[in-house]
């Protein structure tokens, strides 16, 4: 059985957390191909200001998308690596006294929560007003500090 076919049957197999990290690891895996593409063709794209959500409520109208993708997104190994090994250690621990539905929907609350204070902060407070237009939020730490807590 080939390395490939072993990630499918764990993903296929394996509980609501491990599809969580995979699906992290997907996105960032394409995200990683995509930027190395593009820098080897000078294309002028960048998928990171199409996929995190974007600090100006205008912008977020017009990629309302990104209130769920920016929770998926990672543009560092050490970021990624240190998000997926928080929410494999808590969500791990919340499993014990919760169900894998429960997990999922806290990864997703504390996702929004997250997306609504970072864009209520910069839209509220004077400090931010000069880089409100080019600030993105992207990770997994909202949805993640959320099982934090809740474990």
């Amino acid at each position: 059985m080939s390395m490939f076919d072993q990630i499918k049957r764990t993903f296929r197999n394996g509980n609501s957390l491990i599809r969580l990290i995979y699906i992290n690891i997907a996105v960032y895996i394409a995200l990683q191909l995509l930027l190395i593409i593009s820098r080897l063709f000078n294309f002028d794209f960048d998928p990171l200001s199409y996929l995190a959500i974007p600090a100006d409520l205008t912008s977020i109208l017009h990629r309302p998308w990104t209130i769920v993708s920016y929770m998926f997104l990672h543009e560092q190994l050490f970021h990624i690596l240190f998000n997926m090994l928080a929410l494999y250690w808590f969500g791990q621990l919340f499993l014990m006294f919760f169900s894998q539905k429960q997990l999922v929907s806290l990864y997703l609350i504390g996702g929004f929560a997250g997306a609504i204070f970072y864009v209520a902060s910069y839209n509220i407070f004077p400090f931010f007003q000069p880089v409100l237009h080019q600030s993105i939020l992207m990770g997994a730490s909202a949805s993640i500090m959320a099982i934090i807590v809740a474990s």
